[in-house]
């Protein structure tokens, strides 16, 4: 293989993980913003955790 092919290669590999990443952050923000949902919807619990116990 070429220089020029191994650069072209290595572009094309680089475009496809940041797209790759692209998607994964929307994905992430996207669960974020459903759970914040969820939590705002869950009512209030009366019981309190002790998390040092």
């Amino acid at each position: 293989m070429d220089i020029a092919a191994m650069s072209v290669s290595n572009a094309q590999a680089q475009v496809m993980q940041q797209a790759s990443i692209s998607v994964m952050k929307k994905a992430m923000d996207s669960a974020e913003a459903q759970m914040a949902g969820i939590l705002e919807m869950m009512p209030p619990s009366q019981h309190v955790l002790d998390v040092r116990a």
